[in-house]
């Protein structure tokens, strides 16, 4: 077949899509009254409401249950990190990540067994495999807005941002989130019922809604995008990756466009396959700069930290030895960590600043001292 033959070929089936699109119109609002109906055993609207209302509550419960556990588990964690920016490091925020996928584990678990109580009030089994599909994903897909932002822990945010935008940030995100992947779920549910009449129309309506919630997404998260793809990167790659920064907006809104006209040719043609494809590489690149910014952030930005704490830490002991009386050379090792110049601040009467190394730390990690220690050293130098 040649170029032109093709192309009319094209042109032809989505004209004949089209119109089928069009005359199917009017069965439209009864397939989705049919399809809601779905949701209940007697095919009550006012039960189907009831039983969505159950979910929702399931839903809830698990969601506490994630936060409750992923909190838990990594307390000790944002403890050591609170306050302490040198104290960020790459193995740190994977254990951050790593409690926040137990969460996500936990959430999955509490979802799947609440299924015994709903059917007993009266939740179909398929709207129960339909939601913990939905629910999941969306939990999934949320761990990267998390990761990114992180609105509780400021330290280990892995872009400039205040925690009152971050926090905003993140509940936009949830709720658009939520409501896509329930949109787009619907839609593969009316896809799928080949009796409605109009699964096309729905898939169509479902997609258009979805692409308007991902614009939105992309035009209000523009600052925290524009941040994460700019990175700290120096030199040429650097520069490109600041041309695409400032560019995003327009990139982000082109890729949005370029989806739905990919969805409604695949729609019509039978490529959603492509369609698909194209959305996991889309997800894969952006969970790939999501971990590229945190080793970044573990790595390059701790060391600095560290290196600015390690100064501040050095002018602390070495007022501590001006205090106490030492001399210009044990200040110096002091200052460098060793544990001899650190007990002749104790005997000179430096308790207090021994105490304050403990918590900022000098030298070897090995070479702080233990608190119970700490407290020895301070009640023994105030009974002398």
């Amino acid at each position: 077949m040649s170029s032109a033959g093709w192309v009319e070929h094209i042109a032809m089936k989505l004209e004949s899509e089209a119109l089928s699109d069009v005359s199917m119109l009017p069965d439209t609002t009864a397939a989705l009254a049919r399809e809601w109906r779905s949701f209940e055993k007697n095919g009550s609207a006012l039960g189907a409401l009831i039983n969505v209302g159950w979910v929702v509550l399931a839903g809830g419960i698990a969601l506490l249950a994630e936060r409750g556990v992923a909190r838990g588990l990594s307390r000790r964690v944002r403890r050591m990190m609170r306050g302490r920016s040198e104290a960020l490091t790459l193995n740190r925020l994977l254990l951050l990540l790593l409690c926040d996928l137990i969460g996500v584990v936990v959430f999955a678990g509490v979802f799947v067994y609440s299924r015994h109580w709903m059917m007993a009030v009266g939740v179909t089994a398929s709207l129960i495999a339909l939601a913990a599909q939905w629910l999941i994903r969306w939990r999934l897909i949320m761990l990267i807005p998390r990761i990114v932002l992180r609105p509780n822990e400021s330290v280990a945010r892995l872009i400039d941002i205040s925690d009152h935008e971050a926090r905003r940030l993140v509940r936009f995100l949830s709720l658009t989130v939520l409501a896509i992947v329930v949109f787009i779920g619907f839609g593969r549910y009316g896809l799928a019922d080949e009796d409605s009449g109009a699964p096309h129309v729905i898939g169509l309506v479902v997609a258009a809604i979805a692409c308007a919630l991902n614009a939105l997404i992309a035009s209000r998260t523009r600052r925290a995008a524009e941040a994460l793809i700019r990175g700290r990167s120096g030199g040429l790659i650097g520069a490109l990756r600041a041309a695409i920064a400032r560019a995003w907006l327009a990139i982000g809104l082109t890729i949005v466009i370029g989806l739905f006209v990919l969805f409604v040719f695949g729609l019509s043609l039978g490529l959603l396959s492509y369609f698909h494809a194209i959305v996991s590489t889309l997800g894969v690149l952006m969970v790939v700069l999501v971990i590229e910014r945190m080793t970044e952030r573990g790595w390059h930005d701790a060391d600095a930290a560290t290196a600015g704490a390690g100064g501040s830490v050095d002018r602390l002991v070495a007022q501590g030895c001006d205090d106490a009386g030492l001399d210009l050379d044990r200040c110096g090792r002091a200052a460098a960590g060793r544990r001899r110049p650190r007990h002749a601040i104790e005997r000179r009467g430096g308790h207090d600043v021994v105490c304050r190394l403990y918590r900022l730390g000098t030298g070897p990690a090995g070479d702080r001292p233990p608190l119970a220690e700490c407290r020895h050293w301070t009640k023994a130098a105030r009974q002398r």
